[in-house]
């Protein structure tokens, strides 16, 4: 039975908040010890709100590792939108997605879905438990509506000395409060426990209160037990008294699971009938140790998880961590979220280890993992048997990982130990490369050159391998060697073996996805050259046969190349033709959510309707580009560039423009920072915004 009884200022404060949302953001953060009630007075305001709609985001211990596990709900609920949901539940829970996923395209899509369902309450509660990914998602979607001015109440709750104030430092001060949420006054706990046992008189309920020191926490254990508990481990006990050991076993299993979990999956766990399994249910939730909704049972609170926890003799433990592990493996699929829960369960039940964490390191949605889940697959990998294929194996997906999320040290580091323990001479000889293009992304063109050296060393049959060293060889030179002239040589003779590729296999469609991807770096690096000769022709000729190769790939390779062929449009002089291809990446990066995209098309588009007097609609350009760069986070260089042309079309808005043409483009263009000889141009094939450091090619 769930009582609530007193907090009518905190009630009070988190209604105003609700109300306040009305005209734009706002957040209540509620801070307190652990058995002081927070979860309860969340779900009770939560209640009381008249927002359309709600929504949750909850965090558990055993959760912090597995991404997206608290805000999971969240993104489910997301996903039924009319219009962007679809995109969420692609983007969260699709497995077909056949280029590394980012983090931040699911949050762009998760935001754009809740601005169709407001006025909305976002409860966050257990804050300090959040996964990583989840708190990013809560931060990202508070930011989102500031700049929105989005009508949206955030209610959450956290520890003391955890981070949980940090959720509102988006907002402006004037629209968060904190609640600092002390003991029950004396007649609240008076109450509370006469409401929980109505056999005792105001004169035991009092002492009660006293011992429990105000938490409700401990004032409805020591309740419970008759004035018996002293502490968690003594919690448990007197609320099992006369429970039966089904109830006993049931709550093992779900101290171990670490999180809500079905009465159908306890049925399947345990191989009992479901009468017995809902029977035992029934008693641990009569007794207020977990309690039941629609079909979902949870602890009552923290603690007694703990208690639970620890009254589970180490054998136990093990032996359901196995079960778990096995159960959640067998039905993970590629599901990046279930395979980590599942590995956790194994590394806990002491179980190898090394096949599961390959089967996470390849899943589609790997990225999702972050930096602390590349580090636990790396360690797994370190702490493997050297000779175990799968170890090897292991490393090659764990260097593959780091490069995708940048970390390329880390890439460099892997490949490098791929490459002195392979003994196939082609898979030797792609981690060699692969180190090359880790050491470039570093600025070492040492390192990238050695590496490149010794993979060219290896002989190998391969077309395609051979174009990969080539047009690796000239980025190269291009970029980091400055031997200009050597570089656009070695750029056009990539680009021609890289055209014959695609005529031996009947054309660029007929390319397979390796051969693919390496003729779309041939030609990006032909225009890079191309650039770098100031042969305007050529790199429009280069950056239209990348986009369609693109186009045969991927959605975001296909905008990527079509951006550049925006540029090259520009530079040729047909500004036209330029601001309607750049019109046409932004809708549509917008649709596929590929923020990155959205920031570098928007603001060449702003440019050119700028130029063009087309003032209003640059107006619009500006301002979903400059919330999508500020939301994103990771463009500060491209964010600049923005706000700029921003300022520019605010101080000609209502002045008569003057027409643009193509001559008075390509001066612009000189006279352009990003388009100056002290600052190179982006490169084919990547935003602008990481124009200037070097990237794997």
């Amino acid at each position: 039975m769930q009582v609530f009884v007193g907090r009518g200022a905190e009630l009070d404060a988190l209604a105003e908040t609700a109300a306040a949302s009305a005209a734009g953001p706002s957040a209540a953060i509620v801070i307190g010890e652990p058995g002081s009630g927070k979860t309860r007075l969340l779900a009770e305001a939560r209640t009381r709100t008249e927002l359309a709609h709600s929504f949750a985001v909850i965090g558990y211990e055993a959760g912090r590792a597995i991404p997206l596990a608290a805000a999971a709900g969240l993104l489910r609920s997301l996903a039924a939108a009319p219009k962007h949901g679809p995109y969420v539940e692609e983007l969260a829970f699709g497995s077909h997605e056949p280029v590394a996923l980012e983090p931040v395209r699911v949050f762009e899509a998760a935001h754009r879905a809740l601005r169709e369902l407001e006025p909305a309450l976002l409860v966050v509660d257990d804050l300090q438990w959040l996964d990583e990914l989840s708190l990013a998602l809560c931060h990202y979607l508070i930011r989102a509506a500031c700049d929105s001015e989005q009508r949206i109440a955030v209610f959450a709750a956290s520890r003391p000395g955890e981070s949980g104030s940090a959720l509102g430092e988006s907002l402006p001060r004037e629209r968060v409060v904190r609640i600092d949420l002390g003991p029950l006054e004396r007649n609240e706990g008076v109450e509370l426990a006469l409401a929980l046992d109505s056999g005792l008189d105001s004169a035991a309920a009092a002492k009660l209160w006293e011992r429990a020191q105000g938490s409700p926490f401990w004032l409805e254990a020591l309740t419970r037990a008759g004035g018996s508990a002293g502490g968690t481990d003594q919690v448990l006990t007197p609320r099992l008294r006369g429970a039966g050991s089904d109830a006993v076993v049931v709550l093992g299993v779900l101290a171990v699971a670490g999180r809500p979990i079905s009465v159908a999956d306890l049925d399947a766990l345990e191989d009992w009938p479901s009468a017995r399994v809902e029977g035992a249910v029934t008693e641990l939730v009569k007794r207020g140790l977990v309690s039941e909704s629609a079909g979902t049972v949870r602890f009552g609170h923290d603690l007694i998880r703990e208690a639970a926890f620890a009254d589970l003799p180490r054998d136990a433990r093990q032996d359901l961590h196995r079960r778990f592990g096995e159960r959640i493996e067998r039905e993970a699929g590629d599901d990046v979220q279930l395979l980590r829960e599942a590995l956790e369960h194994r590394r806990a039940a002491g179980m190898p280890t090394v096949d599961l964490a390959l089967r996470l390191a390849g899943s589609p949605r790997r990225t999702l993992l972050g930096l602390d889940g590349l580090h636990l697959l790396g360690c797994i990998a370190d702490e493997s048997d050297p000779l175990d294929p799968d170890s090897l194996a292991l490393d090659e997906e764990v260097a593959a990982l780091a490069t995708e999320l940048a970390d390329y040290e880390e890439a460099l580091a892997r490949w490098s130990i791929v490459a002195e323990r392979a003994a196939e001479p082609l898979r030797r000889a792609s981690a060699l490369l692969a180190a090359s293009k880790a050491a470039f992304a570093l600025e070492r063109a040492g390192e990238a050159r050695e590496y490149l050296l010794r993979a060219q060393q290896i002989d190998d049959t391969d077309d395609v391998f051979r174009l990969e060293l080539r047009t690796q060889d000239a980025a190269i030179r291009l970029w980091l060697e400055h031997q200009t002239a050597e570089g656009r040589a070695l750029a056009r003779e990539a680009a021609a073996a890289a055209a014959g590729l695609a005529v031996r296999a009947g054309g660029v469609a007929s390319l397979k996805r390796r051969a693919r991807r390496a003729y779309i770096e041939a030609r990006r690096v032909e225009a890079e050259a191309a650039l770098q000769d100031g042969d305007a022709e050529a790199m429009l000729r280069a950056a239209e046969a990348g986009e369609a190769a693109g186009r045969e790939s991927d959605v975001e390779s296909y905008l990527t190349a079509s951006l550049s062929v925006g540029t090259g449009l520009l530079l040729t002089g047909n500004v036209h033709e330029a601001t309607a291809r750049m019109r046409r990446v932004w809708r549509e990066a917008q649709r596929s959510v590929l923020p990155g995209i959205v920031v570098d098309a928007g603001y060449w588009l702003a440019q050119l309707l700028h130029l063009a007097g087309e003032l209003a609609e640059a107006e619009e350009v500006v301002l979903e580009t400059t919330e999508v760069a500020a939301r994103a986070g990771d463009m500060p260089r491209t964010r600049h560039r923005v706000t700029r042309i921003a300022g520019l079309v605010a101080l000609e808005c209502g002045v008569r423009a003057r027409f643009c043409t193509g001559s008075s483009v390509r001066a612009w263009w000189g006279a352009s920072t990003i388009g100056s000889r002290s600052t190179p141009m982006p490169r084919f094939g990547e935003p602008a915004s990481t124009a200037q450091r070097p990237r794997p090619s």
